[in-house]
């Protein structure tokens, strides 16, 4: 390290800090334990706040994520039939993966009642992509596809529900 200069041009070692690092022990063990304190700390903020919010708020929010995904996957079938006529590879699978959990990330959540609505647009929107795959010469109509991107609506909207939010209490 150089030393630094006064502004007539001598050195002055009185200037330069000293800084010295001494680890006892094995540093590894040392990350180690810091590591496990941030996780004990993470884990006692994610405690708290699932206890502030309540399981039924939880389960709403993982049913709301999962709602998200179903919109998603629908709109890409939707945009992929609107502009080339078909779908991606790989959405009927998608669509049928959703239908089959479908009863299983509604349970306990405030959608559990709309259960049998959602999978029956499930089932209409896999059906016509299905209907597509199979036959790549019938083009969809602008109804089907409309009513897949309607689907997505539902499925968006029933997601963006999952927390409702207040008018603040400041408004007059």
């Amino acid at each position: 390290m150089s030393d630094a200069q006064t502004p007539d041009g001598e050195t002055n070692e009185k200037n330069q800090p000293e800084i010295n690092f001494s680890f006892d022990g094995d540093v590894g063990d040392a990350i180690g334990k810091g590591v496990d304190s941030l996780k004990s700390l993470l884990g006692g903020i994610v405690d708290a706040v699932q206890e502030a919010m309540g399981p039924e708020m939880i389960q709403n929010l993982a049913a709301a994520q999962w709602l998200s995904q179903v919109a998603a996957c629908l709109e890409s079938a939707a945009t992929g039939l609107r502009e080339q006529g078909s779908v991606p590879f790989g959405t009927a699978g998608e669509l049928t993966c959703f239908q089959e959990r479908a009863e299983a990330e509604l349970k306990g959540s405030k959608f559990k009642a709309q259960l049998p609505q959602m999978q029956q647009r499930l089932k209409g929107a896999l059906d016509l992509v299905e209907q597509c795959s199979a036959n790549a010469d019938a083009a969809p109509s602008d109804l089907d596809i409309r009513k897949v991107a309607d689907n997505a609506g539902y499925f968006k909207a029933a997601a963006a529900s999952a927390v409702p939010i207040s008018p603040s209490d400041n408004v007059e």
